[in-house]
């Protein structure tokens, strides 16, 4: 599998701003337990949308059919893991609920808008 530096480029100047912005934030909430629940929260959308790229890097030479049957079944898959480190984080290692859940909800929304135009892009080119 040769790594996309399209891809990492962008994750990583994105990631970059959002830690930025995260940084700013927390520099208001002196309160390390929402530090850890918010970093928390970013590292697991992080490891999404990581784990997405390799799905689609392993379908990638594949029909578009098959190319949209791994996709789902890794989204899927990922959906499940994010779920239980979801209980992990809250019910096991006691994570302050509210921020790492808004957290996690918003870079997953920011890391998943990031892997449609990825998507977008390695279809257009298996298309044409």
């Amino acid at each position: 599998m040769k790594l996309d530096k399209y891809f990492f480029k962008n994750l990583l100047i994105i990631s970059l701003v959002c830690l930025c912005l995260t940084l700013i934030l927390l520099m208001y909430y002196n309160d390390n337990s929402i530090t850890k629940a918010i970093l928390a929260g970013f590292f697991l959308g992080f490891l999404n949308v990581v784990m997405g790229y390799i799905s689609i890097e392993y379908a990638k030479n594949e029909s578009i059919t098959k190319f949209m049957k791994i996709l789902i079944g890794t989204m899927g898959i990922r959906l499940v893991i994010l779920i239980s480190c979801l209980f992990i984080f809250i019910n096991v290692l006691k994570f302050n609920t509210l921020p790492f859940i808004l957290a996690l909800f918003v870079f997953y929304l920011i890391f998943l808008i990031f892997e449609i135009v990825y998507i977008e892009k390695k279809l257009k080119s298996k298309l044409s």
